[in-house]
């Protein structure tokens, strides 16, 4: 008799290890293809703001465009004798050179 429920005692153990063996590995490959299904879709946060970055200049650089053409005509106008106190604007100079080393970078 005691024999038989050491063979019984053994083999409720050994099972008893697969079945929770089992159960773990079944919860790992969830979690694993749970996280693998998010990480493929999700950005970095570099990626983001590069992709930000690359859609604010490529939108604003008409405006850019605008802007050096208006400041070219009043060079032109000032070089043609126009009254200087119509043409000046504080700063004006200094934002279109801060301007030209930001689109260098």
């Amino acid at each position: 008799m005691p024999e038989e429920v050491f063979i019984l005692a053994l083999l409720s153990i050994a099972a008893g290890t697969l079945v929770i063996t089992s159960i773990v590995r079944n919860i790992s490959k969830y979690m694993r293809a749970r996280h693998g299904a998010t990480q493929g879709s999700s950005m970095t946060t570099s990626e983001l703001e590069k992709m930000l970055r690359r859609v604010v200049e490529e939108s604003t650089e008409t405006l850019h465009e605008r802007i050096d053409k208006l400041e070219e005509g009043q060079l032109l106008l000032r070089d043609q004798g126009a009254d200087p106190s119509l043409l000046e604007r504080p700063g004006i100079e200094e934002q279109s050179h801060s301007r030209s080393r930001r689109r260098l970078q």
